[in-house]
């Protein structure tokens, strides 16, 4: 009887995690979508009250960002997986993919925002996607964020290499 209740709340907290994970991912294009179109409009008012309004729902939308990484570390925690795993990945479409979710709000701050990753490096690296991209998407955003005019780069600049690792700046 134990070992039954025991699977039973296992089955439970599986499928909490589960579901976490799924409505935590859901979230991200919706918010996404939700700062693309208020940056626009807050870049294309003519109005005072409209721009800030618009910069209002930006920054509150950017707001829930953090939560929903804490609901998906969670929900990895959970489901016994480390939320940190190291997987086989393109570089380029990490910083691709943080610099076009900054670029509507780069746009509306008429900040000219650009990627590099240093062409010397080839083909998929090793690491923690998700751990790079939280923390490019935070310095970036940050800069985006603080930066009054002018340019915001992320720039990957390889440092040395050996047969098995990179290291970058």
């Amino acid at each position: 009887e134990s070992d039954h209740g025991r699977e039973k709340a296992e089955a439970a907290s599986l499928a909490k995690s589960q579901l976490l994970a799924n409505v935590s991912h859901e979230l991200r294009t919706p918010l996404t979508g939700i700062v693309s179109t208020a940056s626009l409009i807050e870049a294309q008012s003519h109005e005072t009250d409209s721009s800030q309004r618009a910069r209002s729902i930006v920054d509150l939308a950017l707001g829930l960002d953090p939560e929903i990484t804490q609901l998906l570390d969670l929900s990895r925690l959970e489901s016994g997986r480390d939320a940190h795993q190291e997987i086989a990945f393109d570089l380029r479409q990490v910083t691709d993919h943080v610099a076009g979710t900054l670029a509507p709000i780069a746009a509306a701050k008429q900040l000219a925002l650009s990627a590099e990753v240093d062409p010397r490096m080839s083909g998929a690296v090793m690491g923690d996607a998700y751990a790079i991209n939280s923390i490019l998407m935070n310095l970036a955003g940050n800069a985006v964020k603080f930066t009054p005019s002018g340019s915001v780069a992320i720039q990957v600049a390889l440092l040395e290499q050996d047969d098995a690792a990179y290291r970058l700046r």
